[in-house]
């Protein structure tokens, strides 16, 4: 399976030698002079991203922050690049088993997808789809993909509740929120997790309105404090 330039996609679940993301990372932080090893003796492991003494942001896998389960049932895994003002710097596949993406319409419309992502914050309430009228004027709407819709939407949670979650931890201006007041919810209660026994337009209108309900809850408890 060929892939586009620059995409990492591990065809198991063994971990690609942590050497193979640094390039990837520097292209994320172009201004970086060091990318830091792993940190992983913590809850939210993650490579530290230096400009000399300077902290530019970090970069981590979602697959060590949540565990919401693909369309074909496993985890999918990407690595993802946060600057210090909760910015999203970049998001690279590193691991699905998505059937549509693999047999189907194949790995670029994936990684296009993925690309919307960059150099949006993580304060904004990223919806997939398009607008359907009225509604809150302070969400930003990415393209899905056709055929796609249940493996993009979890794609999208994916990135965002991850996101939310490493800035919380690592990044000093974003409030320190406990865990008893997120909204953010697990695989265990998330409509996907019996994604593959529901029609596709059903689980549409249902992670629609789970992704603005998450993201309207919890968008105001990551604010940067001024």
């Amino acid at each position: 399976m060929s892939l586009a330039p620059g995409v990492v996609l591990a065809q198991s679940e063994t971990d690609t030698p942590v050497a193979d993301f640094k390039p990837i990372i520097e292209r994320m932080f172009p201004k970086s002079t060091v990318v830091g090893d792993k940190e992983t003796d913590t809850p939210i492991p993650a490579w530290p991203v230096y400009q000399l003494s300077r902290t530019l942001g970090y970069a981590y896998e979602t697959k060590d922050l949540v565990d919401f389960p693909g369309f074909s049932g496993e985890q999918m895994n990407f690595l993802v690049g946060i600057d210090t003002e909760g910015n999203i710097r970049g998001v690279e596949v590193l691991y699905h088993h998505e059937p549509i993406f693999m047999h189907g319409l194949g790995p670029q419309p994936f990684v296009d997808f993925l690309n919307q992502y960059g150099g949006h914050a993580i304060t904004e309430q990223i919806v997939v789809g398009r607008s359907r009228g009225a509604g809150p004027n302070d969400v930003t709407y990415i393209d899905g993909v056709t055929k796609a819709t249940v493996s993009v939407n979890i794609a999208n949670d994916t990135v965002l509740v991850s996101a939310l979650k490493l800035a919380r931890d690592r990044i000093e201006a974003f409030a320190q929120v406990a865990a008893s007041n997120t909204s953010c919810r697990t695989s265990a209660g998330a409509p996907w997790a019996k994604a593959s026994m529901r029609s596709r337009a059903s689980f549409r209108a249902e992670t629609s309105t789970v992704s603005l309900a998450m993201f309207t809850d919890t968008v105001a408890l990551v604010t940067p404090s001024k």
